[in-house]
């Protein structure tokens, strides 16, 4: 408060001494005079500058005030958009976590559920074939097909209403350029990867990659996945050298992020199959690319 006292005393200040200074510039010679019309003309002067300099502050006072308040209502809905997106975050993420929850129950009570992990790790045939059946297979689970629907629907709200993503974009296109993620959104799907078991990645990983059997929504699904670097706690170490643990390492490119187990895995998957998937081999996958790096 003392610093803008001081601003307004220094400005009312440097007002009357710019209205004085040509005056005096220009009469400085001249006699004090004593006609009583000649201090009227001199307060018109002095009135006619000052009036214009504090009319004209006025103006510029109101139009910062309007802009002022034009950015606070902007901040303020702002913070409310943001605000109603953390709500219906969080309640989508509570309800994420009690359908998960209830999911772990069967492989943390019951090993039948194990047991049906194994058998979707269980290969009979070449990798398009084994992704088409494990998919049938993840969608004959209910349990397991309600929880991979919810966290689909988890990840596309976090995607499609960040702040920043202003026209609700939610195209393949607009989900594959990973140019446009924020640290916001980044942020929330980290939060949401933090609570998916590394026991399930494999399965989901499986569950996303683009097939030829009716599953909707698995190319968005996908691009979530490699846009959010969700596989990177993949324990690729512990796969299998099969045809499914090949279809999960051709069918991601980004969605491994850091993940210090693929080298070796594909190495592995490499020796096992030697070239036999060559011309199978899905351009910038993972295991292309490793594969153009180390020559089988």
């Amino acid at each position: 408060m003392t610093k803008n006292i001081y601003l307004a005393s220094t400005f009312v200040l440097l007002v009357l001494l710019g209205a004085f200074f040509p005056y005096i510039l220009k009469f400085h010679d001249s006699n004090l005079s004593g006609n009583p019309s000649d201090w009227g003309a001199l307060g018109a002067y002095i009135g006619g500058i000052v009036g214009a300099t504090f009319a004209s502050l006025s103006f510029v006072c109101l139009l910062v005030t309007v802009l002022l308040q034009r950015k606070e209502l902007k901040n303020n809905s702002e913070a409310q958009k943001q605000q109603r997106f953390e709500d219906n975050f969080y309640s989508l993420l509570s309800q994420h976590n009690t359908t998960l929850s209830e999911l772990k129950c069967r492989f943390d009570d019951n090993s039948h559920f194990l047991h049906d992990l194994n058998i979707l790790l269980d290969p009979k045939g070449c990798p398009k074939a084994e992704l088409i059946e494990v998919q049938n297979k993840i969608l004959n689970d209910i349990e397991l097909s309600q929880y991979f629907r919810i966290l689909y629907q988890l990840l596309k709200f976090i995607c499609k209403n960040d702040v920043d993503n202003k026209e609700r974009n939610f195209s393949d296109c607009y989900i594959s350029n990973r140019d446009n993620i924020t640290e916001n959104e980044k942020m929330y799907a980290s939060i949401v990867r933090s609570f998916v078991p590394v026991k399930l990645l494999h399965v989901l990983a499986l569950n996303c990659i683009p097939s030829y059997s009716g599953l909707n929504n698995l190319s968005l699904y996908q691009a979530l996945l490699e846009r959010y670097e969700f596989l990177e706690h993949l324990r690729a170490d512990k796969l299998p050298n099969n045809e499914r643990t090949f279809a999960i390492l051709n069918g991601y490119s980004y969605a491994f992020g850091n993940n210090t187990y693929l080298d070796k895995k594909c190495e592995n998957i490499i020796n096992h199959f030697k070239s036999k998937y060559d011309d199978k081999l899905t351009e910038g996958s993972y295991l292309h690319t490793y594969s153009l790096a180390h020559p089988f």
